[in-house]
């Protein structure tokens, strides 16, 4: 096999600014030497979008990069939205369903919506589709980051869709699956193997306890089968000062048991937004 000649970073994008790690390539062994890098977001003003100050924070970060480097960014759940978007048979593509969910995302959230870009995660036949939206400012700000530091943008992904694609073959066919960030949870339920719930949560101070809390009242309001024992939890962290952009995987007070049926994403690609 050839060796990857062109560098690799995997940033973390947040309130908080930009965190990265970047995974050189070279024959030197000094060239190949990883190395996280942060650039923290200055105090955002009252106005305009709050995602507009870490913006600047991500440019900087890309600055430093190699040329070409190959840059996957993970968008925090703080500038994104979830929502499930029913199956219709009638939605053949990928542009089809993106359509279905511009609607089901006007639908809650009225004229905002339309300044937003979407997509939806592949699911089998009959089953909710995870969908989430960006600003197409923010989107459009970043690729317009990574031109001007003259970096590959490889993939967009929020948080929530980042961290399911790497946990998703250690969970059980139905738990409770959440993405813990900074500030933020976001929480879904999987039942066989099929989301069937979303929930999301700003904290202050212990994520831990804020998680619990989650969970007890989510539970109440949709839980996993009548009667049935409650789900256990897995968590996707994100924030570790060694790989920003890779959630450290784990269970939350659970055991662990079956896995879970493949559900493809199509949640990577440039202009990702689920």
């Amino acid at each position: 096999m050839l060796p990857r000649w062109r560098s690799e970073a995997g940033i973390y994008f947040s309130p908080r600014g930009a965190a990265l790690r970047l995974a050189p390539r070279g024959l030197l062994p000094l060239a190949r030497t990883a190395r996280v890098t942060e650039r923290r977001a200055a105090a955002p003003s009252a106005a305009g979008e709050p995602w507009r100050t870490p913006l600047a924070a991500l440019g900087e970060a890309m600055r430093e990069l190699p040329r070409r480097t190959s840059c996957r960014v993970v968008v925090s759940s703080a500038f994104a939205r979830y929502a499930l978007v029913p199956f219709s048979p009638a939605l053949i593509d990928r542009k089809a369903n993106e359509g279905l969910a511009a609607h089901v995302f006007r639908h809650v959230h009225g004229e905002p919506a339309e300044s937003w870009t979407f997509r939806v995660a592949a699911a089998p036949v009959g089953r909710h589709r995870l969908a989430c939206a960006l600003d197409m400012a923010l989107v459009e700000g970043i690729e317009a980051a990574a031109r001007s530091a003259r970096v590959t943008l490889a993939a967009i992904e929020p948080a929530l869709g980042a961290g399911y694609n790497a946990a998703r073959r250690r969970l059980p066919r139905t738990c409770w699956f959440a993405a813990v960030e900074p500030d933020k949870v976001s929480l879904g339920l999987l039942a066989a193997g099929a989301w069937t719930h979303l929930a999301g949560e700003r904290y202050a101070g212990d994520w831990e306890s804020a998680l619990e809390r989650m969970l007890a009242r989510e539970a109440l309001i949709a839980p996993a089968a009548p009667g049935s024992a409650a789900p256990p939890c897995w968590i996707a962290r994100f924030g570790s000062q060694t790989d920003p952009a890779h959630p450290e995987i784990r269970a939350f007070g659970a055991r662990r048991d079956s896995r879970p049926a493949r559900l493809e994403s199509s949640l990577e690609g440039k202009r990702a937004t689920a």
